[in-house]
This record gives structure tokens, sequence and C-alpha cells, in this order.
């Protein structure tokens, strides 16, 4: 993240690659807090956020058993246009269900 940072600051264009390169460490690290906030960076700031991107994301909410976080972020990948390159959602969806699964939150 840090480095991530430094790219950043110096304003070095990075593509939607290289922040899901970080997105899925973060996953990878158990820090689910780190890749929310870096998703929304991406949104506002970067490049569009792929489904790569959300997906990654909501496996880190998964495994930080936040499957509130997840759900919104499924819902939002939902309302995204197929020109968007969202037209296969299935990745997605998928890792929604991993993370539902894993904060046992079926019911809701």
């Amino acid at each position: 993240l840090a480095l991530l940072g430094d790219f950043i600051a110096r304003g070095t264009e990075l593509d939607i690659v290289c922040y899901n390169i970080v997105i899925t460490a973060c996953y990878r690290a158990s820090r689910w807090e780190h890749a929310l906030a870096l998703l929304h960076h991406v949104g506002q700031c970067g490049p569009e956020p792929s489904v790569v991107s959300y997906g990654a994301t909501i496996s880190a909410l998964g495994r930080g058993h936040r499957w509130i976080q997840a759900r919104a972020l499924l819902w939002d990948v939902r309302g995204r246009r197929a020109s968007s390159g969202f037209a296969d959602q299935s990745l997605v969806c998928n890792q929604a269900l991993a993370a539902f699964e894993s904060a046992h939150s079926w019911a809701s």
C-alpha cells in the first residue's frame, strides 16, 4: 500500500490491473478495510473499477465477515451496464455467495 501511495503521490498514472493487484493483496492479508477504501478511491480518482476489482473486494469483505458491505457492492455491480465490461458478473456473484457463506448470513 505504501508503494502504491508513493506512485499516486508522484502522479504516476496506474491502470486498473495495478489497483486490482493491490486489492487482491489486501484480500490475502485479511485487510478488508484497505481493499474497500482502495475500491472507493479507484471509483473516484482512478480508472473505472472492473469486475475483478469488485470481486476481490467482496472476497476481502467475506474474509472479514462484512457481509452487509459485500451485499452493497454486489448490488452496485448488478446495476452496472454490460457496456462497462460487466457483462459476465458470475465471478462477482460467486464471490459474494462465498462471502455470505463465510459470514453465515443466508437468512438476510
